[in-house]
Order: C-alpha cells, then structure tokens, then sequence
C-alpha cells in the first residue's frame, strides 16, 4: 500500500504567544522561497489587536464575513488551493492545521469546515498581485466555554519545492513529499473566561509507523484550551517487568483533540503479553499521573511486526552472516592445517 507524507512548511502566522503560538509575520519574496504571503485583514471584533492572526470574540448563530489576502511575488500568474482546517493534535506533538479530512474529537464544540465556507478552494492571481479571500462564518446556536480553532491553508498548485523534493521509493510503496504552504490561525471564542485544562489516558495498543513498532497511548484534551509544553515520563512494564522508559519531546496540544504518545521499542519487535503503563504528564503548570494495563495478542503482535523493518523472520540475518563467518574461519583453519602437515 502506497504511504504518502506531507512534510508541510507551515510559513509564519501559524499561532500566537500568549497561549502556544509563535506570533507571525508578513512573508517577502527576499526571505519567501514559495514567493508568495498571505495577511489577515482585521476586523472589529478582533480581541488581540497585536497579533496578526484571526482572534475573533464571537456570539451563537453570528454571521460575518472575514477577509485575508494572498499576495504573489511571482512573475508569473499562479493558481493557490485554499482550505479551512480544523487545529488536530499531530503525533509528533505539534498543532496541526493542514489535515482537511481530520477526525475530530467528541468534545469539540463544533467543526469548523461546516460553519466557515470559501466561495472557492481554488484563486488564480495574477503575476505580482494581490487577491483578497473571504471566509463566509455562519456559527452555530451552541454555547462554549474556551477557544475553537482553525486554519486557513494556503499552497500553490506550482508547488516547486514538491515536485524537486520528491522522493519515491517504489520498492518499499513510499512517497515522501515536501510541499510548501502557509497556514493562517482562525481564533473563535465567546468570552475570555479562564478555562483549566484537562487530559485523559483513553487508551493503549501496538501500532507500527514508518515501518517501525510502538506501544501507542492516545490521550484526550477534552478543555476548550492549549496544553503548552507538556512533557510526558513513561514506564512501560511488560509481564510485571519493567520494559521501557520513555520520555518525550514537548507537546503542544490544541483545545479538544486527541492524540498519539509512541513508545519506541528500541529496535526490537512488539511482543505479545500483558502490559501495564506508568505516566506521569506535566508542564509548569500542572501535572497528570495515570496508570493503564493492557493486553497485546499474539495476532496483534504479528499484524504490527508484518508491516515493520522488524519482522521476525526478517531480522534474522545477522544469525546468518555469524554462521557464515564461523563456517568460513573453520574451514580456512583446517585448510592451513592440512597444508602444513602435508609439508
């Protein structure tokens, strides 16, 4: 089965400072390889007016049209593919606004693709011009405590670092693909209240990516807030004996989403057997301890191993080369022997 990565340069205003984001700016053709930016035009009910994204105070069933432009620094016309995204939490522990076909977490208030329209996905703009896009918002009667958040993914159709940057793999079905694009946040809430964030340890299994094991935990932000810097310490045990200990990178995780922590195996394949999970969540703020024991089958472990570099049957070929080097060092002893008794 063909695996397809997009390694997504997400270009300046894609957060903010205050609660995760790292504030943008306008992008020029000098410091611009995609050679084109895009800018929010603000409006009134902006609620930072220092940050360059959309921070939007909101009411139910509001309706209003927001606008941005996309500027080409090309000297050519150039066609753009636009969408709004939903903010997932990525693996890799990052907030993630290029996924258009996202699954979203329970807990959301609403989904933004349903409530936030373009009039078109695809914009031609003219050779060093400029084009302004509008969002067409028509929210929903809910109310919600916290902050819904999207973004709007802008990637030209010429996308040159794509096409030079592709590698395929044809003998392992793998494509990696860098494609240039910049992503601008959408910030909709309905007052400023403070709201505490959450985390759960819904549940845990073996998976292979990238064609490696792990044992994976997905946990669940259920609060309408960011989890900044948040670190997770892991003991993984494994028939009552401790298997891996694991600690993570930061994770930066967007309001009511859901997410994967792996557990790398350390070269090995999973094992089948009864597991038990020690962790320990936490930031500055805050900390989260959970314990988990779980099951992994002899099926289970033998789906995961077959998609893996780590096959069983596979990984045996340095008991092979061991052999042949015994074999061969045998045999050139006993031919050196028997050719100084024949002198």
């Amino acid at each position: 089965m063909k695996i397809k990565k997009n390694l997504m340069t997400l270009l300046s205003i894609i957060s903010f400072i205050g609660i995760g984001f790292a504030q943008g700016s306008n992008v020029h053709a000098d410091d611009n390889p995609g050679q084109f930016s895009v800018k929010a035009i603000i409006p009134d009910n902006q609620v930072d007016k220092n940050v360059t994204y959309f921070d939007l105070l909101v009411t139910p069933d509001q309706e209003e049209t927001i606008e941005f432009e996309v500027q080409n620094l090309a000297n050519k016309d150039r066609t753009f593919d636009i969408n709004v995204n939903p903010a997932i939490t990525s693996d890799g522990g990052t907030i993630d606004y290029s996924q258009s076909n996202a699954k979203l977490d329970k807990t959301i208030p609403f989904d933004v693709r349903k409530y936030l329209k373009l009039d078109q996905t695809k914009v031609t703009i003219k050779a060093n011009s400029t084009a302004r896009i509008p969002i067409k918002m028509s929210l929903p009667s809910k109310q919600f405590d916290g902050r819904v958040l999207a973004g709007v993914n802008v990637a030209p159709e010429d996308n040159e670092s794509s096409s030079s940057s592709s590698l395929n793999k044809s003998n392992t079905g793998t494509t990696i693909e860098n494609r240039l694009a910049y992503t601008l946040a959408i910030v909709l809430q309905q007052n400023t209240n403070k709201v505490e964030p959450n985390l759960n340890l819904v549940s845990a299994n073996g998976k292979a990516y990238n064609s490696k094991p792990y044992v994976t935990m997905n946990f669940q932000n259920p609060s309408g807030t960011i989890i900044n810097d948040l670190k997770f310490s892991t003991k993984l045990y494994k028939d009552g004996k401790l298997y891996i200990k694991n600690d993570s990178n930061p994770f930066l995780v967007a309001p009511n989403t859901n997410f994967n922590l792996r557990l790398d195996l350390n070269g090995h394949t999973l094992e089948a057997g009864k597991y038990s999970a020690e962790v320990t969540a936490k930031n500055s703020e805050h900390t989260w301890k959970f314990k988990k024991s779980f099951t992994i089958s002899d099926s289970q472990a033998k789906d995961v191993n077959r998609n893996t570099v780590y096959d069983t049957n596979s990984n045996r070929w340095w008991i092979w080369l061991i052999v042949i080097i015994v074999v061969g060092a045998a045999g050139a002893g006993v031919y050196i022997y028997m050719k100084r008794r024949k002198k």
